[in-house]
């Protein structure tokens, strides 16, 4: 699911979406729309398949 919504950003991105409108249709916050394109343009597709190391607690 979390790749659903990556892809998800990317794409309405490509569609000249602004952050706002991406994080309010895919359900996450603005930040996270932000976290996502960068990786993206960044990487392509391999900074959006998972997760960041080191995450968490």
């Amino acid at each position: 699911m979390r790749l659903a919504q990556r892809a998800q950003v990317v794409l309405l991105a490509a569609e000249g979406r602004q952050n706002e409108e991406i994080a309010a249709r895919v359900g996450i916050g603005r930040v996270a729309v932000a976290r996502w394109r960068k990786r993206f343009v960044e990487q392509r597709l391999k900074g959006i398949e998972k997760d960041a190391p080191g995450g968490g607690r």
